[in-house]
């Protein structure tokens, strides 16, 4: 018996094509991919011929290779005789009319594949008469897509029929077609007696109001729908308020993809109350990402927080107090607040969370401390403060370490005190000079910006109008400050040389301490490793 590669070059001999050597090669592999060849009727007849006896094969790919209804009507031939081939796509062909009656009748027979692709290949409403009686009685195929097709409302009731009937497949594809009104209307009515379809594509249809009406009355009997996408789908607040009902009684759906729609903020909470309502909801993500949502939504989202995994994906956000930006907080002193609050010592913190007494604390029980306590820190600056306390970069926490670390934040924090009371010394330095020169009320009372120069201030007043009796004496009164700053610098300066000294001398003191710690914390883990 002649192998594959033997049998193919005779093939291509008898219908007068030049062979392939990506073909001769591919034949012994599981998979041949031949996508955008330009192979042909003729050159798909070679091939078809040569996988007739072939049993390695299981995933054909001849995608984009201009077969038309005459080599769609080959590789038909082949797929009833071939068992071994699981998985073929024959999207982007030209197969139009010919090629899916032919496919059709494929279906009816073959109980091998389990994965075809008909995308772009011009099929008709007829078409979907003959597609849908192939799959009618076909017990194994579990992912189709037919999508970038012309069905229209016909071929909607065809494929509703098929899917009220057909108990394997999982994966449908529908999308960019033409299915609106009744054929919508079918299509979602099959829907709801179906038990195994998993995962529906919809989108760049024409289902509007009254599909979505349909698709909610599918969506309160369907128990295995776990993922439809229904965008762009001339769908307004009313269709987004239809489907909201549906899915206050839906437990299986997880995904809903509902973007590039005509509803607004309104349809988009009204889908938040649904989920809001049905606590026994297993959506985790839904995409009304082109919709500009407002403050009340933000708020309704905020409530469906507890949902655990749930992502909404929305628009831009008009101006809300909720998306201005809170003052940044250190992570550590973040949790040095809320143990202040309640009363608690950081040791006892993390001590808390040690439930072997090894003194260690897994990243994963940390994070999940700082969420339930709900202490406002973001992820980032979680991840950062894990970096600083993950030492070793083995995954946990060595908090022996931690009270030298709540020291050099207590130093920290001094700095930043010495320094905001140093400016303040200076801004009430530059009021009290004002007052003593200008015992005009309006003027006493402008602002001063911290950190300004004499100068500054003084360019500030004749900027706000000082009256011009008052501007010659302006070079007095700045000779003035400079006598009251001489009065003042030497004690300022030394003061700021004492905090200076002491804040290095405590600093290097606890780093000291620390690098001890690491180093016996080293010494006692390395034996144990090797």
């Amino acid at each position: 018996m002649l192998g594959s590669g033997s049998t193919y070059k005779y093939a291509c001999k008898i219908t007068g094509v030049v062979p392939a050597s990506k073909v001769i090669k591919g034949l012994s592999g599981s998979t041949l991919r031949l996508e955008h060849r330009g192979l042909g009727p003729r050159g798909v007849k070679a091939l078809a011929i040569s996988l007739l006896s072939n049993t390695h094969v299981t995933f054909l790919n001849l995608e984009d290779n201009w077969l038309t209804a005459e080599g769609g009507r080959h590789i038909a031939d082949l797929l009833s005789e071939n068992y071994f081939i699981k998985h073929v796509n024959l999207s982007n062909n030209h197969l139009e009319s010919g090629g899916a009656e032919a496919l059709g009748r494929m279906l009816s027979n073959n109980s091998a594949l389990e994965k075809v692709q008909l995308s772009g290949n011009h099929f008709k409403d007829e078409d979907a008469m003959n597609l849908s009686q192939g799959l009618m009685n076909n017990n194994q195929l579990k992912e189709l897509d037919l999508s970038h097709n012309e069905f229209c409302e016909k071929g909607g009731k065809y494929f509703g029929h098929m899917l009220a009937t057909n108990e394997v497949l999982e994966i449908f594809d529908l999308s960019w077609n033409h299915l609106r009104m009744t054929g919508a209307v079918a299509l979602c009515a099959g829907l709801r007696g179906n038990t195994t379809l998993t995962h529906l594509h919809l989108a760049w249809n024409g289902y509007a109001t009254e599909g979505a009406v349909a698709m909610a009355e599918a969506l309160k009997l369907n128990s295995t729908l776990v993922y439809l996408d229904l965008r762009k789908n001339r769908i307004g607040n009313h269709g987004a308020e239809v489907i909201a009902n549906g899915l206050e009684v839906n437990e299986t759906l997880k995904t809903l993809k509902l973007s590039h729609n005509l509803f607004d903020v309104d349809g988009a909470k009204a889908l938040l109350t649904s989920l809001k309502k049905n606590q026994m909801s297993k959506l985790q993500e839904l995409d009304v990402s082109t919709v500009t949502v407002n403050d009340a939504f933000l708020r309704l989202l905020e409530t469906l927080q507890d949902r655990s995994g749930l992502v909404v994906e929305h628009g831009r956000v008009t101006d809300s107090p909720l998306l201005r930006p809170r003052p940044y907080v250190e992570p550590m002193r973040a949790i040095e607040i809320y143990l202040e609050k309640n009363k608690l010592r950081l040791w006892e913190f993390f001590h808390s969370m040690d439930k072997d007494g090894s003194k260690r604390i897994p990243i994963a029980v940390f994070r999940n401390m700082i969420q339930k306590l709900n202490i406002p820190i973001d992820k980032v600056q979680t991840n950062y403060l894990l970096e600083r306390l993950d030492k070793n970069k083995d995954g946990s926490i060595n908090y022996r370490n931690l009270k030298y670390e709540h020291k050099l934040q207590l130093l920290k924090n001094r700095c930043i005190q010495l320094r905001e009371r140093r400016e303040q010394q200076r801004e009430d330095d530059v009021r009290h000079i004002i007052r003593i020169t200008f015992p005009v009320p309006s003027l006493q009372d402008l602002p001063v910006a911290l950190g300004s120069s004499i100068p500054e201030t003084l360019c500030l007043l004749n900027h706000k109008g000082t009256p011009n009796s008052m501007i010659a004496p302006l070079g007095q009164i700045e000779h003035g400050v400079k006598k009251y700053e001489a009065v003042q610098s030497h004690a300022v300066r030394a003061t700021e040389r004492r905090c200076a000294a002491c804040v290095a001398r405590r600093t290097s003191e606890v780093l000291e301490q620390v690098a001890k710690v690491q180093l016996t914390t080293s010494n006692q883990v390395l034996p144990q490793e090797q």
